[in-house]
């Protein structure tokens, strides 16, 4: 089982790569980054109801568990928004890879709202990419 979750993490990083340069060529093309964000959530979205949908519509989550998701689909959407209008603005090298650097703050902030352990690798893998990061942007 963990194996696929690692397949689909490096499929979702494929797809995300391309999302990053699609996203470029479009306002490379005129495109408005909020019209790129607007028409990006409609396709999100209808790919999202189509796999609801073939999952025969599971179970009715919990009141506690919306709101989780409304919070992570704001958060979403203002990454989404902020990504389009930094995208038009820069070098899609530059952009993705500086928007790429989440799982890092996602790292430091699970010790205080997921309650999980930072080790010494964590830690170390951090100060790694943001290395990296610094050094791309150059």
């Amino acid at each position: 089982m963990k194996q696929l979750g690692v397949i689909l993490a490096l499929l979702s990083a494929v797809a995300w790569a391309f999302w990053g340069v699609f996203s470029k060529l479009s306002t490379n093309r005129g495109m408005p980054p909020t019209t790129l964000a607007f028409l990006a959530s409609c396709v999100s979205f209808i790919v999202v109801v189509g796999a609801y949908a073939w999952q025969r519509f599971p179970a009715a989550p919990t009141r506690a568990s919306v709101l989780l998701a409304l919070l992570s689909g704001l958060c979403g959407a203002i990454g989404l928004l902020c990504f389009s209008l930094a995208i038009q603005r820069g070098d899609a090298a530059i952009i993705v890879t500086l928007s790429a650097i989440y799982p890092a703050f996602t790292l430091l902030l699970s010790p205080f709202l997921l309650q999980e352990q930072l080790s010494l690798t964590h830690a170390l893998g951090v100060l790694l990419v943001t290395l990296g990061v610094i050094l791309v942007t150059r």
